[in-house]
């Protein structure tokens, strides 16, 4: 969790060293910079995505401890509502409810080695945070009855950064999603881009402003992912949207994976992508049968 509030803030949060515009034309194959750096032994572009088999004595309730914390200041956010989608079907009622206390703490019975939706608000009366999404997040088996994790939680104060950092006009009618790219081994991937598709026709939504980082600032002369392996798409419409990563391997432009998720209007959305996987699921290697 702390790696996925280090993503945001940098992505969001962090004084900027120049706006960058992008159009979003992802398609450009002239700004390439060579091939994308990293693992991606574990695939061969063009067959079907990896898959892994959970195991079922995985499979169990357990108490989530968790905290609601801001990620820029990691201060604990009293009195959000967290709800929680298990598998994550955000179409369907909350399967879970809980609100921190003064402390940001609170507690909630959630499953392990299943992919697991959240979303975070507080009193919009306050006008104090965003709504945050996080989809694909997995808390790991626990022998014993408890897990423990931070949730992200956006202050409208950052939010009101990202004008400045994009260099675009962000519409609250719209979304913002944030993320990072991983190879095989979970590294970061360096030199690929991303494109965000309709998941019915694999069409480009107008408006959309695609970044990318150097040295984990926007930079606007960045055209493919930096070492740091973040990206950030302003402007999507809300509904469900695949988020895919390229790159070049052997002067080849490849499609090496991709991450699925429905994004609602007016809200930070985060979700990583990770080499061989087309949802943007990955289990945690003691979750599957293998690890058995």
């Amino acid at each position: 969790m702390l790696r996925k509030i280090c993503i945001l803030a940098c992505s969001l949060g962090l004084a900027c060293n120049g706006t960058t515009e992008d159009t979003g034309d992802t398609e450009d194959t002239d700004v390439w910079q060579g091939d994308i750096i990293g693992d991606f032994t574990c695939y061969t572009p063009g067959e079907s995505w990896l898959t892994q088999t959970v195991a079922e004595s995985k499979k169990q309730t357990r108490t989530l401890n968790g905290a609601v914390v801001d990620f820029q200041s990691e201060k604990p956010v009293p009195d959000a509502t967290i709800q929680f989608y298990f598998m994550d079907d955000v179409s369907q009622t909350t399967d879970a409810v809980a609100t921190s206390d003064q402390d940001g703490m609170f507690t909630t019975d959630v499953p392990t080695c299943q992919p697991v939706a959240y979303r975070v608000s507080t009193d919009p009366a306050l006008d104090a945070t965003k709504v945050t999404w996080e989809s694909h997040q997995v808390f790991p088996y626990s022998e014993e009855g408890e897990v423990t994790s931070d949730l992200n939680s956006v202050s409208k104060t950052t939010y009101a950064i990202i004008p400045g950092v994009l260099g675009v006009s962000v519409d609250v009618d719209k979304s913002v999603i944030a993320g990072a790219a991983y190879d095989c081994e979970g590294t970061e991937v360096e030199g690929g881009q991303v494109r965000v598709v309709s998941v019915t026709d694999q069409s480009t939504p107008d408006g959309v402003a695609i970044n990318y980082f150097s040295d984990s600032f926007p930079s606007r002369d960045q055209k493919v992912i930096s070492a740091d392996g973040l990206w950030l798409a302003a402007n999507v419409p809300p509904g469900t949207w695949e988020v895919q990563l390229w790159g070049l391997q052997d002067g080849q432009e490849v499609h090496l994976g991709s991450t699925l998720l429905d994004t609602f209007a007016d809200s930070i959305n985060i979700a990583n992508i990770y080499a061989g996987y087309g949802s943007g699921v990955r289990l945690p290697d003691e979750c599957t049968e293998e690890a058995e």
